[in-house]
């Protein structure tokens, strides 16, 4: 009998984003990447002076009703 496995989650979808790679993906300039993640309008983290994002929780952020 084979087991049941979960789908494991893709490697796009957890694929760690600089700042750079998260302006072309969002298909902004990285001055305004940078300003709405200072903001806390898009979700990354900071470490040090580099931003850090994941690919699946910005194409959540910018798909949600309430996403300008």
């Amino acid at each position: 009998m084979l087991a049941r496995v979960k789908p494991a989650q893709s490697q796009s979808d957890s694929e760690v984003l600089t700042l750079h790679e998260a302006a072309r993906l969002l298909r902004v300039s990285e001055r305004t990447a940078w300003k709405l993640a200072k903001a806390g309008r898009l979700p990354g983290s900071q470490l040090g002076n580099q931003w850090r994002f994941l690919r699946s929780e910005l194409l959540e952020a910018v798909a949600s009703p309430d996403a300008e």
